[in-house]
Parts: C-alpha cells; sequence; structure tokens
C-alpha cells in the first residue's frame, strides 16, 4: 500500500519545536509552567493533531485500508463498482419451479369441482410452519389452480434476505393453505423442482476490496480472471470454475456453483446475458452445468423390535437425511470418504433406537452397496451405473454431487 513519508515520530516533533522556540529567544524559562513551554506544547499537539488527520484521510483514500462507505467510495469512483446488496432468495413463476400439485386427480376435485385461489404471502416451507428450524418462503401474487388441472407454478420469495434462505430441490414441502374442501386429508401438495441459489448477504469489504483490485487486470486482459469476477459478480454464486478447452479447442466452459454446489436455469441464463457483455475473439464460452454425480446406494439399518411404523420411517428418514448431509458436506472438501462417514453416522446414532448398521462387503462400511451414474458436460442423460471402486470418491472441479436411489433396509434386532 502507499504511504506518507515522515521521518519524525510525534514526541520528536515536539521536542524540535521546543527547542527552536528556545534558540530563537535566546535563554528563555522553560519549566513546566512556563510560557514557552506551554506554547510548544500546545503548537507540537496542534501539529501532531493535524498529521494524524492527514494519515487517516489518506489512509482512507487507499483500497487496502478503506473499510466502509470509504471503500464504496474508491470502488465506484475508479471502475463504477458498487457493494452488493442484500437479497432475497426467489424463483419467478416463468422459470415454471416452484409448484402446487395433487395425486389424487385434479384439482377441482379436491374443491368441491371449483377452482382453488391461493392468495398472496402463503407460506411455504422446509419443513412444516411451526417448526422453529425452518427456511420460510411466501408466495407473491395471487395463484388460481385451475379445478381441470393439475399442477400450478407460483412465484416465490424468502422472507428474509441471505444465503441461509437457498433451498435445493424438492426442498420446499409444506404449506399453510387450508381453504379448499378437502384440506383435512392434505392433499394438496407443493415443491420445487430447481435449487433456489440466489439469496445473499451484503457483500463484505473483504469481497469488494477484492473485486476493486481486480477489475483492471480482469477487465484489460478478458481472460479467465475476467470471466470469474463477472460470475463472482452475480447474486446467488459462490464459486465458480473456468475450464478452457472445455468442449475442444477454441471454447471455455463457466461451471456455475452456488449454494450447496448447485446451480439453476435462473442462475445460468443471467451468466449467459453477463457474458454477452464481454467480446472475445475467436473464443466460445459456455455456460454450462457440469457434470452432475448420482450417488445410488443400499444402507442396512438395525432397529430394536417393536416400533411402530411412524418410528421406523422416522429412522429411516432420519439415516437417509444424515448421510445425504455428510456426503454434500464433504463434496466441498472435493474427497468424500465413505469410511469417514461411516463412523460419523454410527457415533450420531449411537444413543437412538438404532442398534446399528449392516454391510455384506466391509464391516467398517455402514454402506453394502454404492453406485455412481454421471451425466454428459450437456447434461442431457446420465450414463451406466457403476459401482464405486475403493471406500473413497474425488470430486472433479466441474462435478456436483447429487442423489439417486437412496435405499435405507431396516431389520429389527433383538439385545
Amino acid at each position: 500500500m502507499a504511504r506518507i513519508i515522515s521521518n519524525e515520530n510525534e514526541n520528536v516533533i515536539k521536542k524540535n519545536l521546543a527547542t527552536r522556540i528556545k534558540n530563537r529567544l535566546g535563554e528563555v524559562t522553560t519549566s513546566q509552567d512556563s510560557t514557552a513551554n506551554i506554547f510548544s506544547d500546545t503548537i507540537g499537539s496542534e501539529l501532531v493533531s493535524l498529521r494524524r488527520e492527514l494519515d487517516a484521510v489518506y489512509s482512507a483514500t487507499q483500497i487496502s485500508n478503506a473499510s466502509g462507505g470509504n471503500l464504496e467510495a474508491l470502488g465506484f469512483n475508479m471502475y463504477g463498482l458498487n457493494r452488493k446488496p442484500s437479497t432475497f432468495a426467489f424463483s419467478s413463476k416463468r422459470e415454471r419451479n416452484v409448484y402446487f400439485y395433487t395425486k389424487a386427480g385434479t384439482f377441482g376435485m379436491l374443491n368441491g369441482g371449483s377452482s382453488i385461489t391461493i392468495p398472496s404471502g402463503t407460506l411455504i416451507s422446509s419443513e412444516v410452519v411451526r417448526s422453529t428450524n425452518n427456511i420460510v418462503y411466501q408466495t407473491i401474487g395471487n395463484l388460481t389452480l385451475n379445478a381441470d388441472e393439475k399442477i400450478g407454478y407460483c412465484e416465490v420469495e424468502a422472507i428474509n434476505v441471505g444465503s441461509s434462505y437457498n433451498v435445493d430441490s424438492d426442498t420446499l414441502i409444506y404449506h399453510n393453505f387450508s381453504s379448499y374442501a378437502d384440506s383435512a386429508s392434505d392433499t394438496l401438495r407443493i415443491t420445487n423442482t430447481f435449487p433456489i441459489v440466489n439469496g445473499a448477504e451484503i457483500e463484505s469489504d473483504e469481497s469488494l476490496r477484492f473485486r476493486i483490485t481486480n477489475y483492471l487486470q480482469a477487465q484489460t486482459n478478458l481472460n479467465i480472471d475476467s470471466l470469474t469476477l463477472r460470475a463472482l459478480d452475480l447474486p446467488g454464486i459462490l464459486d465458480v470454475e473456468v475450464i478452457p478447452s472445455y468442449y475442444g479447442i477454441g471454447t471455455t466452459g463457466v461451471v456455475l456453483f452456488g449454494s450447496g454446489r448447485e446451480s439453476s436455469r435462473n442462475l445460468k441464463n443471467l451468466m449467459e446475458r453477463r457474458l454477452s457483455e464481454i467480446i472475445l475473439p475467436g473464443q466460445q464460452v459456455i455456460v454450462s452445468e457440469g457434470i452432475k454425480v448420482y450417488f445410488d446406494f443400499d444402507i442396512r439399518v438395525y432397529l430394536k423390535q417393536g416400533m411402530n411404523e411412524i418410528e421406523k420411517n422416522r429412522a429411516r428418514d432420519n439415516v437417509k437425511r444424515s448421510v445425504v448431509r455428510l456426503i454434500k458436506d464433504k463434496e466441498f472438501t472435493k474427497t468424500i470418504s465413505l469410511l469417514e462417514i461411516s463412523n460419523l453416522i454410527r457415533r450420531e446414532f449411537r444413543d437412538s433406537n438404532i442398534y446399528g448398521f449392516g454391510s455384506s462387503n466391509n464391516s467398517n462400511l455402514i454402506f453394502e452397496n454404492v453406485f455412481i451414474r454421471k451425466t454428459d458436460r450437456m447434461g442431457i442423460l446420465p450414463e451406466e451405473k457403476e459401482s464405486l471402486l475403493g471406500a473413497s470418491y474425488t470430486v472433479a472441479k466441474d462435478e456436483r454431487i447429487s442423489f439417486g436411489i437412496v435405499n435405507i433396509i431396516l431389520e429389527e434386532q433383538s439385545l
């Protein structure tokens, strides 16, 4: 960083001032209460104060030191960059993502033959609405579910800002709407097909400083730095991989990762529009969802005898949820160790109604069979299912983990 050059500290400034006064005035009294001493001390303190103010002002004009409003002013005045505001996670109706549906025929069959009107502000959540540990969205605008239809898309927005409201696919599965005839049977359902990952906190000083310091180089070179910077500038993008020759010579693949390393059509469209602002002669830049790796596996769970069906289903769901969560957590480290996950699961359910886990292949693993399937780079069709060799999987930089068939086999076992 730039610094103001100064060879004298504050004490030296005051001492030199007193010496000069004495030399100019000749033999004068310089005791603590003398006029010369009071005068030199007052002027010296004022000079020191002025220098401190100058240092503070100068420091605030340096990107490496500036913060808050000073940093925002530097970014805007230098390159027209603004701090990214906090955003609500949302999904528009045209994305055809969040939708109400019924498995019991049409909407009319749920409401005495009449259409159903969902009012604006209806709550949609990841758990039952009364739960304290919950992610809650609300519908935007009134929605009419026609009597002769069985699916209706809606626009939703999180009730608060921030990335903590980003959700994976098939997460928003509860709602608080009950004004239809068959509400007691809970036949009106809701879900989301794709992840919603565009919620974000207000940009930190560190992130804004990074964008400012890298802006000129990225704009000048129009290279990987530029592509990365433009991707990270979008709300909801947490990471990006720029891969030269991803689709052959002369191409560059841009793989976006949002919350949970997921992506969405909305983020892909936003990035494509952003890339249209860059002119890269002879280079074709393609925004890709990368390769989705599906995990299929069987886990055998030993339960105590006498559990009812509700308790069994709860145990199955808890094991499935914990295994999926741990695998997704390890995805960020790029190495998924099934042995480590097995040990964590055993410790997590040590004091529950689950006595243990079985495996016919390896006594250290809770997984009986593990298969993987991968989509191609265009994300069209998964490849043939293959057994996972070894007890770990290394996630490539263009891969994201998903789940296919997760089979939790329950067996009762007496003590």
